[in-house]
């Protein structure tokens, strides 16, 4: 399933390109996500904890990054990861471009290429999707955040709690549909 999300940051361009790109970094803006050592072939060993409701899965697996032009602050990056007690399966390919808003601020375009297998491939496209939107609207907070008040971006964070963010994405779905009724 494709899909694409935006967000924006109040910082510059450069710097919110090269915060994005500093994957050990971003990585204490995503709830649930730790990056670990280098890999023999140019990648970070990474893992995302997630949590929906009583059950608790845990991937891991490799991010590369694919393509990096910091003239034009575009990237893309393949993420690659196994249930680490089950059997599903994720494969992302994601492409990342961050332009100035027009307001002394930064506008980042992410475009995701996502594959899945296993439990969470039961939630659907659609659900997925909104949970997706829901975590970069996360992340993108604190990464604004930290950014302004020039913090350092490593923080630890905690495993995803995908429930709450199910619940905004299913109130986001419910009122895009009443929206459109009206």
């Amino acid at each position: 399933m494709q899909f694409r999300n935006e967000f924006t940051a109040r910082a510059a361009p450069g710097a919110v390109f090269a915060a994005l790109m500093d994957v050990r970094g971003v990585a204490g803006c995503l709830p649930g996500a730790s990056v670990g050592e280098d890999t023999d072939d140019g990648g970070l060993e990474a893992t995302v904890a997630v949590k929906v409701g009583p059950i608790r899965m845990s991937y891991g697996g490799t991010v590369h990054v694919i393509e990096r032009d910091d003239t034009a602050r575009t990237a893309s990056m393949r993420v690659r990861a196994r249930e680490q007690r089950g059997q599903g399966t994720a494969e992302a390919t994601l492409g990342l471009a961050v332009a100035d808003d027009g307001a002394g601020g930064s506008r980042a375009a992410v475009t995701t290429d996502l594959t899945v297998t296993g439990r969470v491939a039961q939630m659907g496209a659609g659900i997925m999707q909104d949970v997706a939107a829901s975590m970069v609207d996360q992340f993108a907070a604190c990464l604004s955040a930290r950014m302004a008040e020039g913090e350092p971006t490593t923080a630890p964070a905690g495993e995803v709690r995908a429930l709450p963010l199910l619940w905004r994405a299913l109130r986001a779905r419910l009122a895009r549909l009443v929206g459109r009724r009206s």
